[in-house]
Protein backbone atom coordinates (compact mmCIF):
# COMPACT_ATOMS: atom_id res chain seq x y z
CA UNK A 1 0.00 0.00 0.00
CA UNK A 2 1.29 3.57 -0.62
CA UNK A 3 2.15 4.95 2.44
CA UNK A 4 -0.17 8.48 2.85
CA UNK A 5 1.58 12.22 4.43
CA UNK A 6 0.18 13.44 7.76
CA UNK A 7 -1.10 16.19 5.34
CA UNK A 8 -3.26 13.96 3.21
CA UNK A 9 -7.04 13.95 3.59
CA UNK A 10 -9.66 12.40 1.39
CA UNK A 11 -12.50 14.28 -0.52
CA UNK A 12 -15.22 13.09 -2.02
CA UNK A 13 -17.57 15.64 -4.54
CA UNK A 14 -21.04 15.88 -3.04
CA UNK A 15 -23.89 14.77 -5.49
CA UNK A 16 -23.64 16.90 -8.92
CA UNK A 17 -26.97 19.47 -8.89
CA UNK A 18 -29.06 19.05 -12.00
CA UNK A 19 -28.88 22.82 -12.46
CA UNK A 20 -25.07 23.82 -12.79
CA UNK A 21 -24.67 26.67 -14.84
CA UNK A 22 -22.95 24.82 -18.28
CA UNK A 23 -20.18 26.92 -19.79
CA UNK A 24 -19.10 26.78 -23.14
CA UNK A 25 -15.26 26.57 -23.90
CA UNK A 26 -13.00 26.46 -26.53
CA UNK A 27 -9.90 24.64 -24.90
CA UNK A 28 -9.41 22.28 -22.00
CA UNK A 29 -5.33 21.70 -21.25
CA UNK A 30 -4.30 18.27 -20.59
CA UNK A 31 -0.68 18.47 -18.59
CA UNK A 32 2.38 16.41 -17.65
CA UNK A 33 4.28 16.94 -14.63
CA UNK A 34 7.87 15.49 -14.74
CA UNK A 35 9.87 17.14 -17.94
CA UNK A 36 6.88 19.43 -18.63
CA UNK A 37 6.03 21.71 -15.27
CA UNK A 38 9.01 20.35 -13.34
CA UNK A 39 12.47 19.21 -13.36
CA UNK A 40 13.18 15.41 -13.05
CA UNK A 41 17.07 16.62 -12.63
CA UNK A 42 16.07 19.12 -9.79
CA UNK A 43 14.09 16.92 -7.72
CA UNK A 44 16.32 13.97 -7.64
CA UNK A 45 19.17 16.88 -6.41
CA UNK A 46 16.76 17.65 -3.52
CA UNK A 47 16.14 14.72 -2.87
CA UNK A 48 19.54 13.69 -2.50
CA UNK A 49 20.29 17.34 -0.96
CA UNK A 50 17.89 16.97 2.27
CA UNK A 51 18.65 13.59 2.63
CA UNK A 52 22.30 14.43 3.45
CA UNK A 53 21.06 16.60 5.69
CA UNK A 54 19.52 13.94 7.58
CA UNK A 55 22.83 11.89 7.17
CA UNK A 56 21.84 9.90 3.83
CA UNK A 57 24.54 10.10 1.74
CA UNK A 58 23.46 10.90 -2.10
CA UNK A 59 25.15 8.52 -3.45
CA UNK A 60 22.74 6.02 -2.55
CA UNK A 61 19.82 7.84 -4.40
CA UNK A 62 21.66 8.21 -7.82
CA UNK A 63 23.39 4.84 -7.79
CA UNK A 64 20.26 2.85 -7.48
CA UNK A 65 18.60 5.19 -9.99
CA UNK A 66 21.33 4.35 -12.63
CA UNK A 67 21.16 0.89 -11.45
CA UNK A 68 17.29 0.81 -11.95
CA UNK A 69 17.41 2.76 -15.22
CA UNK A 70 20.18 0.25 -16.54
CA UNK A 71 18.00 -2.71 -15.72
CA UNK A 72 14.73 -1.23 -16.97
CA UNK A 73 12.85 -1.53 -13.66
CA UNK A 74 10.95 0.65 -11.28
CA UNK A 75 12.68 2.90 -8.88
CA UNK A 76 11.01 4.13 -5.81
CA UNK A 77 13.32 7.16 -4.91
CA UNK A 78 12.22 7.35 -1.14
CA UNK A 79 13.08 3.65 -0.93
CA UNK A 80 16.38 4.19 1.11
CA UNK A 81 14.93 6.92 2.97
CA UNK A 82 12.08 5.05 4.33
CA UNK A 83 13.91 2.15 5.43
CA UNK A 84 16.96 4.30 7.01
CA UNK A 85 14.58 6.78 8.28
CA UNK A 86 12.67 6.43 11.64
CA UNK A 87 9.28 6.76 10.96
CA UNK A 88 8.78 10.14 12.62
CA UNK A 89 11.92 11.50 10.81
CA UNK A 90 10.33 9.93 7.75
CA UNK A 91 7.12 11.86 7.52
CA UNK A 92 9.13 15.12 8.91
CA UNK A 93 11.31 14.84 5.89
CA UNK A 94 8.46 14.24 3.28
CA UNK A 95 7.12 16.85 4.60
CA UNK A 96 9.83 19.52 4.16
CA UNK A 97 10.66 17.61 0.60
CA UNK A 98 6.97 19.02 -0.58
CA UNK A 99 7.72 22.71 0.48
CA UNK A 100 7.37 24.58 -2.43
CA UNK A 101 10.46 27.32 -0.73
CA UNK A 102 12.96 24.36 -0.55
CA UNK A 103 15.95 24.41 -3.03
CA UNK A 104 16.81 23.87 -5.44
CA UNK A 105 13.56 24.63 -6.93
CA UNK A 106 11.96 21.96 -9.43
CA UNK A 107 9.07 24.63 -10.87
CA UNK A 108 10.72 26.00 -14.30
CA UNK A 109 10.15 29.79 -14.56
CA UNK A 110 7.92 28.99 -17.46
CA UNK A 111 5.50 27.03 -15.82
CA UNK A 112 4.05 29.70 -13.53
CA UNK A 113 3.95 31.93 -16.77
CA UNK A 114 2.16 29.25 -18.54
CA UNK A 115 -0.19 28.63 -15.54
CA UNK A 116 -1.00 32.21 -15.46
CA UNK A 117 -2.07 32.78 -19.26
CA UNK A 118 -4.20 29.88 -19.78
CA UNK A 119 -8.18 29.99 -19.69
CA UNK A 120 -10.66 27.80 -19.21
CA UNK A 121 -10.27 24.10 -17.50
CA UNK A 122 -7.08 22.34 -17.32
CA UNK A 123 -5.88 19.05 -14.93
CA UNK A 124 -2.39 17.34 -14.92
CA UNK A 125 -2.42 13.89 -16.00
CA UNK A 126 0.93 12.63 -15.47
CA UNK A 127 2.42 8.82 -15.49
CA UNK A 128 4.56 7.75 -12.18
CA UNK A 129 6.13 4.51 -11.37
CA UNK A 130 6.14 5.26 -8.05
CA UNK A 131 3.11 7.09 -6.78
CA UNK A 132 3.72 9.00 -3.19
CA UNK A 133 6.89 10.85 -4.54
CA UNK A 134 4.97 11.78 -7.22
CA UNK A 135 2.47 13.41 -4.64
CA UNK A 136 5.27 15.39 -3.20
CA UNK A 137 6.30 16.84 -5.89
CA UNK A 138 3.08 18.40 -6.93
CA UNK A 139 2.68 19.67 -3.76
CA UNK A 140 5.54 21.86 -4.65
CA UNK A 141 4.44 23.02 -7.84
CA UNK A 142 3.11 26.45 -8.79
CA UNK A 143 -0.15 24.18 -10.00
CA UNK A 144 -3.62 24.09 -8.11
CA UNK A 145 -6.16 21.83 -9.49
CA UNK A 146 -6.99 18.22 -9.94
CA UNK A 147 -4.21 15.88 -10.87
CA UNK A 148 -4.90 12.32 -12.08
CA UNK A 149 -1.91 9.90 -11.33
CA UNK A 150 -1.60 7.35 -13.78
CA UNK A 151 0.13 4.05 -14.13
CA UNK A 152 0.70 3.85 -17.89
CA UNK A 153 1.21 6.58 -20.50
CA UNK A 154 -1.71 6.07 -22.98
CA UNK A 155 -2.96 8.87 -22.27
CA UNK A 156 -4.98 9.47 -25.64
CA UNK A 157 -7.65 7.35 -24.68
CA UNK A 158 -8.21 8.31 -21.05
CA UNK A 159 -8.83 11.62 -22.51
CA UNK A 160 -11.05 10.52 -25.29
CA UNK A 161 -13.30 8.68 -22.26
CA UNK A 162 -13.65 12.10 -20.95
CA UNK A 163 -15.90 13.03 -24.19
CA UNK A 164 -19.73 13.39 -23.43
CA UNK A 165 -22.40 12.35 -25.35
CA UNK A 166 -23.13 15.71 -27.00
CA UNK A 167 -19.06 15.66 -28.42
CA UNK A 168 -18.20 17.91 -26.22
CA UNK A 169 -15.76 17.24 -22.81
CA UNK A 170 -17.11 18.19 -20.12
CA UNK A 171 -15.58 19.43 -16.90
CA UNK A 172 -17.01 20.10 -13.30
CA UNK A 173 -15.69 23.29 -11.63
CA UNK A 174 -15.36 22.77 -7.88
CA UNK A 175 -14.61 25.20 -5.31
CA UNK A 176 -11.74 24.29 -2.59
CA UNK A 177 -14.38 23.08 -0.55
CA UNK A 178 -15.43 20.90 -2.87
CA UNK A 179 -19.13 22.71 -3.69
CA UNK A 180 -20.01 22.02 -7.61
CA UNK A 181 -20.12 25.61 -9.21
CA UNK A 182 -20.45 24.95 -12.85
CA UNK A 183 -19.94 22.38 -16.08
CA UNK A 184 -17.62 23.91 -18.44
CA UNK A 185 -17.71 22.20 -22.06
CA UNK A 186 -14.87 22.21 -24.03
CA UNK A 187 -14.39 22.05 -27.59
CA UNK A 188 -11.26 20.22 -27.39
CA UNK A 189 -8.99 18.92 -25.23
CA UNK A 190 -5.11 19.74 -25.56
CA UNK A 191 -1.89 17.79 -24.28
CA UNK A 192 1.45 18.62 -22.67
CA UNK A 193 3.74 16.19 -22.56
CA UNK A 194 7.65 14.83 -22.77
CA UNK A 195 6.73 11.49 -23.58
CA UNK A 196 5.72 10.84 -27.62
CA UNK A 197 3.41 7.78 -27.04
CA UNK A 198 1.48 9.99 -24.71
CA UNK A 199 0.31 11.57 -27.82
CA UNK A 200 -0.57 8.68 -29.64
CA UNK A 201 -4.03 7.90 -30.11
CA UNK A 202 -5.65 11.40 -28.97
CA UNK A 203 -8.86 12.57 -30.16
CA UNK A 204 -8.90 14.63 -33.53
CA UNK A 205 -10.07 17.68 -31.97
CA UNK A 206 -6.85 18.00 -29.95
CA UNK A 207 -3.74 19.29 -30.33
CA UNK A 208 -0.69 17.58 -29.06
CA UNK A 209 2.57 19.61 -27.55
CA UNK A 210 5.53 17.32 -27.41
CA UNK A 211 8.02 18.61 -25.09
CA UNK A 212 11.56 18.43 -25.15
CA UNK A 213 13.26 20.59 -22.81
CA UNK A 214 17.38 20.71 -24.02
CA UNK A 215 18.17 21.62 -20.29
CA UNK A 216 17.11 18.09 -19.34
CA UNK A 217 19.64 15.01 -18.48
CA UNK A 218 16.94 12.64 -17.92
CA UNK A 219 14.92 13.02 -21.18
CA UNK A 220 12.69 9.57 -22.45
CA UNK A 221 14.31 8.79 -26.19
CA UNK A 222 11.78 9.19 -28.67
CA UNK A 223 10.16 5.83 -29.71
CA UNK A 224 7.95 6.47 -32.52
CA UNK A 225 7.10 9.48 -35.10
CA UNK A 226 4.85 12.36 -33.94
CA UNK A 227 1.16 11.39 -35.50
CA UNK A 228 -0.40 14.53 -37.24
CA UNK A 229 -1.87 17.19 -34.78
CA UNK A 230 1.48 17.05 -32.68
CA UNK A 231 3.83 19.79 -32.61
CA UNK A 232 7.23 19.62 -31.14
CA UNK A 233 8.05 22.51 -28.67
CA UNK A 234 11.24 22.95 -26.16
CA UNK A 235 9.23 25.44 -23.92
CA UNK A 236 5.70 26.38 -22.64
CA UNK A 237 6.51 29.63 -23.94
CA UNK A 238 6.06 28.29 -27.41
CA UNK A 239 2.13 27.33 -26.78
CA UNK A 240 0.35 29.70 -28.65
CA UNK A 241 -2.92 31.38 -26.59
CA UNK A 242 -6.07 30.33 -26.31
CA UNK A 243 -9.46 31.62 -25.19
CA UNK A 244 -7.42 35.25 -24.50
CA UNK A 245 -9.20 37.10 -27.13
CA UNK A 246 -12.43 36.64 -26.07
CA UNK A 247 -14.16 36.53 -22.16
CA UNK A 248 -15.69 33.30 -20.80
CA UNK A 249 -19.04 33.39 -19.24
CA UNK A 250 -19.06 33.78 -15.48
CA UNK A 251 -19.60 30.87 -13.16
CA UNK A 252 -20.32 31.98 -9.41
CA UNK A 253 -16.86 31.69 -8.89
CA UNK A 254 -13.68 31.06 -10.42
CA UNK A 255 -13.37 27.22 -9.75
CA UNK A 256 -10.37 25.82 -7.96
CA UNK A 257 -10.07 22.50 -9.78
CA UNK A 258 -11.74 21.10 -12.78
CA UNK A 259 -12.41 17.74 -12.67
CA UNK A 260 -13.77 15.71 -16.15
CA UNK A 261 -17.47 14.91 -15.30
CA UNK A 262 -16.76 11.31 -15.80
CA UNK A 263 -14.02 11.25 -12.85
CA UNK A 264 -16.12 13.39 -10.09
CA UNK A 265 -17.12 10.49 -8.29
CA UNK A 266 -13.98 8.88 -8.20
CA UNK A 267 -12.31 9.42 -4.30
CA UNK A 268 -9.87 12.41 -4.24
CA UNK A 269 -6.77 12.78 -2.11
CA UNK A 270 -6.82 16.43 -0.39
CA UNK A 271 -2.76 17.26 -0.79
CA UNK A 272 -3.88 21.09 -0.02
CA UNK A 273 -3.43 22.61 -3.30
CA UNK A 274 -3.62 19.85 -5.46
CA UNK A 275 -6.98 16.99 -5.30
CA UNK A 276 -5.17 13.86 -6.69
CA UNK A 277 -6.98 10.26 -7.67
CA UNK A 278 -5.22 7.39 -7.83
CA UNK A 279 -6.79 5.70 -4.72
CA UNK A 280 -6.94 2.40 -3.43
CA UNK A 281 -9.51 1.48 -0.86
CA UNK A 282 -7.12 0.83 1.78
CA UNK A 283 -5.14 4.40 0.39
CA UNK A 284 -9.04 5.67 1.21
CA UNK A 285 -9.86 4.30 4.06
CA UNK A 286 -6.06 5.16 5.29
CA UNK A 287 -6.52 8.87 5.08
CA UNK A 288 -10.20 8.83 7.21
CA UNK A 289 -8.35 7.81 10.02
CA UNK A 290 -4.83 9.77 9.16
Amino acid sequence: MNELLPSESSLLVPEIPTDLPRIQVDTAWAIDVDRTLSSVDAGLQRLASLGEAYGIPGIQLFEGYQKAKDAKVKFDPLESYRTQLHPTAYKEFCTTLSRPDLEPAITYADTPRFLGRIVGPRTVLTYAQHVPFQRIKLQSLAYRGYAHILDHTNKGPLIESWRAPTGAFDFLGISKEGESLAIYSANRVNLIDDNDQSHQNLPPESTGFYLRRPEETNIVPPSSSLPEGVVAISSLDEIPDYNVSHSLPESPEEPFAYIPLSEARRPLLWLGGILVTSLTADELEGSRTA
